[in-house]
């Protein structure tokens, strides 16, 4: 048994990722502060559109930053082991979705882009769909139709390996792979 049932991502790899988005971030601003302000040919015109991609990408970071530092400070697990069945980090917002573990049809690891994930299926998957959002409802639709499995739960977005966290479903489920 996991001593956390609470699977939760890596906070320094949250942290990590939002600093390499704020470089790389940095770096496109500079780039573009550059390139519109460098030489005398620019016309007036060339240089507000280089002011306006910069304030553009100045923006973009502050929204995916903000996201990023919530991320880390969120208390939402990414997947809560329950003794009833599980509980997807997608369910959140008061709709608290728990899957029973008689409803889960296969879980395995599977890579996607070249990153290992957590895939599981259910049973009656239409069922919990319906009572979630329509844009979270088509996300794990697509996830399904790419990775053939409706939840896909990433090796980053997990403190702990994934391999036991396969374990310990797998002998909650009683799915033999």
């Amino acid at each position: 048994m996991l001593s956390n049932e609470k699977i939760r991502p890596h906070r320094t790899t949250l942290v990590l990722a939002t600093l390499g988005c704020f470089a790389f971030t940095t770096l496109g601003v500079f780039i573009a502060y550059i390139s519109y302000t460098n030489g005398t040919d620019h016309s007036q015109g060339d240089r507000y559109f280089g002011i306006a991609l910069g304030a553009f990408a100045a923006i973009v970071f502050c929204f995916f930053g903000i996201l990023g530092i919530v991320r880390v400070v969120s208390s939402t697990p990414s997947l809560q082991i329950l003794n009833a069945g599980l509980m997807p980090g997608w369910s959140g917002e008061g709709k608290d979705v728990v899957i029973p573990w008689e409803e889960i049809s296969e879980i395995a690891i599977f890579r996607h882009l070249g990153q290992q994930m957590l895939g599981i299926n259910l049973h009656e998957h239409k069922f919990y769909l319906s009572k979630l959002p329509s844009f979270k409802r088509a996300i794990l639709l697509t996830n399904k139709q790419i990775s053939g499995f409706l939840i896909g739960i990433s090796a980053i977005a997990c403190d702990q390996p994934i391999n036991d966290i396969l374990a310990e479903l797998q002998a909650r489920c009683e799915i033999q792979q």
